[in-house]
Formats: C-alpha cells, sequence, structure tokens
C-alpha cells in the first residue's frame, strides 16, 4: 500500500481498531497491546517487542505516522520547541510546531491546531504567515504523543497539561479539536482541567464549545479593552466584537461552572493607564462564574512586529486591573533564547531556507 493510501495512526477509534483486527484475522486482545503501544509507551510500531510478527508487517503496511520531527530545541529556560513536517501525503506538506514548558511541578505541551492561521493577529507571527490548513486528528494527538517521547527523555516525566495555544484558531477546527481532546483526555488520562483551548473570540466554535462533554478550561485572547483598539490588532473583531465574546465565555462558564481566561498581550498600544482603567471596568463588570480572570503575556518579538515594554510598565498595568477587583496575573516569559512565542520557529526556520536558497 503506497504512503497517501495508508491510515494515520492516531486517527482510529476504539470500534474502528477492533474492526481492523476482526477483519484482519486477530484477536481483540491484540487491542490492548496496540493502546499500550501507543498511548503509554510512546512506542513507533517498529520498536515494540510485544506483538506478534505478523500484526506488526499488517499494521506497517495498513498505517503511517502523521509526523516527523525536524528539529529539537532546548531553552536555558528548560523550555522545549518542536518543529515537524507533517506526513500525509493526501494533504499538503506542511511545517508545524509545539511547545514543551517546563513549570517544575508540572510539564504543558503547547498544541497547534492549524497549519498557519487565518485570524490575522497583528502582533503573531503565524497569523501573518496565513492560513494552509486545519490539521486532522492524528496530527493534533500525535503532537502530544510525541512531546511525551521528549518530556520523558529530557525529564523523565510525562506531559500533564495540555493547551491549544499553538498555531492556528482552535475552534475554526473545533470539531476535530474536540475528538482530540477526547482521545487526549481518555487515552492519554488527562483531566478536563488540565487542558486549555485558547480562542481569539472564534463565536461559532465558543457556541460549539457548550455542547461538548468534556469540560475543559476556556482562554479568550481578549487584548484590548474596547472595539476599536482590539479590531486594529485582531481583525475578527469586526466580526464578532467584544460584547457577543464576554457573553459567550460567560455562558460557558455558567454552564460547565469553570471560570474563563482572559489573555492580553502587553504591547505598547495596549498597556497604557488609561488602557489599564478600561479594561478594569470591563473585567469587573464581566459576570461570568467564578469572575474574569486576566494574563498579561509579555511580548516576544518577532520580524513583523517589534515592541518593547518596560517590565515595570506591565506590572503596574497588572496592578491597576486589580484595583477593580479583578485577578490579574502577568505570565513569566519562557523561551525567548530559542524564540518559542507562537508561529518563530516556523518563521525562523523559512527564513534561513529563503537565505539558504539566496
Amino acid at each position: 500500500m503506497s504512503q497517501e493510501n495508508k491510515q494515520m495512526l492516531y486517527e482510529l477509534s476504539d470500534d474502528n481498531w477492533l474492526e481492523f483486527l476482526d477483519q484482519n484475522g486477530f484477536k481483540k486482545f491484540r487491542f490492548k497491546q496496540i493502546n499500550n503501544m501507543l498511548y503509554e509507551n510512546f512506542e513507533d510500531i517498529e520498536e515494540n517487542t510485544t506483538l506478534p510478527k505478523d500484526l506488526k508487517e499488517t499494521l506497517l503496511k495498513n498505517f503511517s505516522k502523521s509526523l516527523k520531527v525536524e528539529t529539537v530545541q532546548k531553552s536555558i529556560d528548560k523550555t522545549i520547541k518542536i518543529l515537524f513536517t507533517t506526513m500525509n501525503e493526501q494533504k499538503s506538506i506542511e511545517q508545524i510546531e509545539t511547545v514543551i514548558m517546563d513549570y517544575g511541578d508540572r510539564f504543558t505541551a503547547c498544541i497547534s491546531s492549524q497549519a498557519g492561521c487565518a485570524m490575522g493577529c497583528v502582533f503573531c507571527a503565524t497569523g501573518q504567515s496565513g492560513f494552509n490548513r486545519h490539521l486532522d486528528m492524528g496530527e493534533i494527538v500525535e503532537q502530544v504523543i510525541q512531546a511525551n517521547k521528549v518530556c520523558l527523555e529530557e525529564n523523565g516525566k510525562p506531559i500533564t497539561n495540555i493547551v491549544f495555544m499553538g498555531m492556528g484558531e482552535p475552534l475554526a477546527n473545533a470539531d476535530v479539536v474536540y475528538r482530540s481532546i477526547k482521545s487526549i483526555h481518555d487515552k492519554l488520562n488527562i483531566s478536563a482541567r488540565k487542558i486549555t483551548v485558547s480562542t481569539v473570540g472564534f463565536l461559532p466554535g465558543m457556541r460549539k464549545m457548550l455542547d461538548w462533554e468534556i469540560p475543559v478550561t476556556l482562554a479568550v485572547s481578549l487584548h484590548a479593552p474596547n472595539d476599536k483598539l482590539r479590531t486594529e490588532i485582531v481583525p475578527v473583531n469586526k466580526l464578532y466584537d467584544i460584547d457577543a465574546i464576554l457573553e459567550a465565555a460567560s455562558d460557558y462558564a455558567e454552564k460547565f461552572g469553570r471560570r474563563v481566561t482572559f489573555e492580553y498581550v502587553g504591547l505598547a498600544s495596549t498597556t497604557s493607564s488609561d488602557t489599564a482603567h478600561e479594561l478594569g471596568t470591563l473585567l469587573s463588570s464581566y459576570d461570568g462564574k467564578g469572575g474574569a480572570h486576566l494574563n498579561l503575556i509579555p511580548y516576544n518579538q518577532t520580524s513583523f512586529m517589534q515592541n518593547d515594554v518596560d517590565p515595570a510598565k506591565l506590572i503596574r498595568f497588572c496592578e491597576i486591573v486589580s484595583e477593580y477587583g479583578v485577578n490579574a496575573t502577568l505570565r513569566t516569559n519562557k523561551g525567548n533564547d530559542i524564540d518559542a512565542a507562537c508561529g518563530q520557529l516556523k518563521e525562523r526556520v523559512s527564513l534561513e531556507s529563503k537565505d539558504s536558497n539566496e
């Protein structure tokens, strides 16, 4: 069977696996062994020593991995960034990235849901690079599998938390992202509270989340306290304004009893004292269960935007917002020395490739 006709290993449901084994003359108990190989031992088919030779040959004939590891970079702060090339020849071949963040007591994998992004946020290298395609379930789940392998090799411990904050807008690919979450939740025993989906405020996807059976944590990339400023830096705000996004976030918090986090990137144009007061007023009126939690994110430089903000200004910004009764946190910067902000590794590799061809 040619590569392009093979199925992706991490696309199959339990029922699909049982059907495959039955159709190929293998006993049902082999399903547990395959499950252990893929989701507990994180083994490639060739590496496995439990399955019989004829089953391994059948698997290799019918299935392939979704991703090829191109580079693994490690930051001085222990952040790890993995650059993958997709291997599904039925789709366009793309580069995507996954980041592993070391917080001491936990290891968080930042997962991509699309190759590129159509949202066009002016401060994001991925958004400025354009949209190529949605990732498949196998490509999303395998990022988590590969991140586990790297995390175990580097740290001796597995991934504990998942955040969909890598390349792409997760809720523009909501159905596939949810199927991936269900697989990660069920197969890797990562609880809903340890899985976060971040959205720029893609309203159709936020509404779909109300029907999800796994109540993950929702993070909304707000980035501005008013529609005029937000539209300048987050173009999708023209379609889904702040009031609509806050209402959808409140509905999610009310249904699942989960506090929503609001992300806010620290740009020079959005972190003045006036905008801090305006944001404090906005979020203090948010009526979602648990109130609002603000995550202020120091900006990492890209070739698309240079932005220097004094850290003291960001601290003061948080202090002002907190005066309105809003829980505000300044996030620690991680992976700067390996360009670990969203899309930066792919951008750098692309630039290096371009330079080598000139």
